[in-house]
């Protein structure tokens, strides 16, 4: 049986394994990982209003001229915040039970996650209600799940389930400043979107030299993304991972072809 490995191949693959394991590589991995640490540690107020909080059990938002737009939820609804990580917040949610004078008030449950937070009968008047969070309130993976759970009614003339309205959401940093645990999911993704365009820009040998500066840029605006658009950064990382992967694989066809063509032109 004759070995059909050819040099060119094992050349190849030893040029990738050197790829994954060389030293800028690691020192770039390390620097991020590091940066996007520190980016976790710079406080964020979240609120609904924000891009990457993602909604369900809730209705369109009603009232969008009025001073307070609010939306009513149907009887079970859920905030989910993902990748803010792990930290002491304190949670304000603002909410009516708004019901007619000769309708029950709501009984409603707050829960993060499995952790009830508290329960209590929601007034007809707006009202904000206050919840400490501890750092176990967040999930291992950096995310946080608040419940709003109530009692229902339907309205005269409305199809709906009606829950509560709930006017705002705010979720900021409690007492003194904390070590915030960073979600683990978007350090890595981050990681490795900065890494992947690395080893892209390494092999087009007209962008070697812009390798190091570019995604040092890259980490950058990951890094202020984490810090001020916590949510909306993190929603978008998959995107940049695909981004990433793409430039490599294009990277990687572009050299085998390179190399590839000085030995047919021989031949």
């Amino acid at each position: 049986m004759t070995d059909t490995t050819t040099p060119l191949s094992e050349a190849n693959g030893m040029f990738a394994l050197r790829a994954f394991i060389n030293r800028p590589l690691l020192a770039l991995m390390l620097l991020a990982l590091v940066a996007l640490s520190l980016a976790y540690q710079v406080p964020v107020t979240i609120d609904l209003s924000q891009p990457g909080v993602v909604l369900s059990g809730f209705y369109d938002l009603e009232g969008r001229t009025s001073p307070r737009p609010y939306r009513w939820t149907d009887g079970h609804a859920q905030v989910w915040l993902a990748g803010i990580g792990r930290q002491p917040f304190q949670l304000v949610l603002t909410l009516s039970g708004a019901r007619p004078n000769d309708v029950d008030l709501p009984t409603t449950s707050v829960l993060a996650g499995d952790a009830p937070l508290g329960t209590f009968k929601a007034p007809r008047p707006i009202r904000d209600f206050p919840f400490e969070l501890g750092s176990d309130a967040q999930s291992l993976s950096g995310d946080l799940d608040v419940h709003i759970d109530s009692e229902t009614f339907a309205p005269p003339g409305d199809l709906r389930t009606l829950g509560v309205t709930v006017y705002g959401l705010r979720l900021e940093p409690s007492g003194e400043p904390h070590i915030v645990w960073p979600a683990p999911l978007p350090l890595v993704w981050g990681t490795l979107a900065v890494s992947l365009l690395f080893l892209a820009l390494r092999q087009w040998s007209f962008a070697t030299r812009l390798a190091w500066p570019v995604s040092a840029l890259a980490l950058l605006f990951l890094c202020a993304g984490i810090a001020f658009a916590r949510l909306l950064t993190v929603a978008a990382l998959p995107l940049a991972i695909l981004i990433s992967t793409t430039l490599f694989a294009l990277s990687l066809s572009t050299s085998r072809r390179n190399e590839i063509s000085p030995l047919s032109s021989a031949c």
